[in-house]
C-alpha cells in the first residue's frame, strides 16, 4: 500500500513500520506500484473537513483515482489486525466513487 498522510505526521513510523510506503504528496503517489493508494487526511481539530479541502479530495479522486479517508480507518484497521471496509472512512460524497474493499 502506499500512503499520503496530509497532516499527521506520527503516524508515519506507526504505517512504514506495518509495511506502507509513505510519501510527500499526493502526486508522487501515482509514479508508486501497490496495490491501494490513499490519503489519510489528518487534522489536529475535530471540526469537519472544510468545502475547499472536500473539492480538493472529489478533485484528487476524479483525475488521479485517489481516495481520501479519515485517519481513524488507519487506527481501527490497526487496532483489529484488518483492514477495515474503506466505505463509513471516505471523504466525499461524490456518490460515483468506487470503493475497493
Amino acid at each position: 500500500m502506499c500512503f499520503y498522510l496530509s497532516i499527521a505526521e506520527s503516524l508515519h513510523d506507526l504505517l512504514t513500520a506495518c509495511g506502507a510506503i509513505v510519501v510527500d504528496d499526493p502526486i508522487s503517489l501515482i509514479s508508486k506500484v501497490a496495490r491501494y493508494k490513499l490519503i489519510v487526511y489528518c487534522s489536529d481539530s475535530d471540526a469537519a473537513p472544510t468545502t475547499a479541502e472536500l473539492d480538493m479530495f472529489r478533485g484528487l479522486y476524479k483525475h488521479m483515482g485517489l481516495l481520501t479517508v479519515i485517519r481513524e480507518w488507519v487506527l481501527d484497521s490497526l487496532g483489529v489486525y484488518k483492514l477495515q471496509p474503506l466505505l463509513a472512512y471516505v471523504l466525499s460524497t461524490d456518490a460515483s466513487i468506487q470503493v475497493p474493499f
